[in-house]
């Protein structure tokens, strides 16, 4: 959990680049939540700023108790 890169509030981000190799180790999300059950996500990827165009996404859950 950290700053967003876009608006600086706090969210909790998913880093690929252990799992990826090129362009696709640069992929990035950033989640948070926004009510009870509903996370909205911004992804992004590419090596500058310039080519980090945010694509959202929305998740919903759980649908059902955590197992470890």
């Amino acid at each position: 959990v950290g700053p967003s890169q876009h608006d600086e509030k706090p969210s909790f981000h998913l880093d690929y680049s252990a799992y990826k190799k090129g362009v696709l180790g640069t992929m990035r999300d950033e989640v948070r939540r926004v009510a009870d059950g509903l996370y909205l996500g911004v992804g992004t990827e590419g090596y500058a700023r310039w080519m980090r165009r945010p694509s959202p996404f929305l998740l919903e859950g759980p649908v059902a108790p955590f197992q470890d």
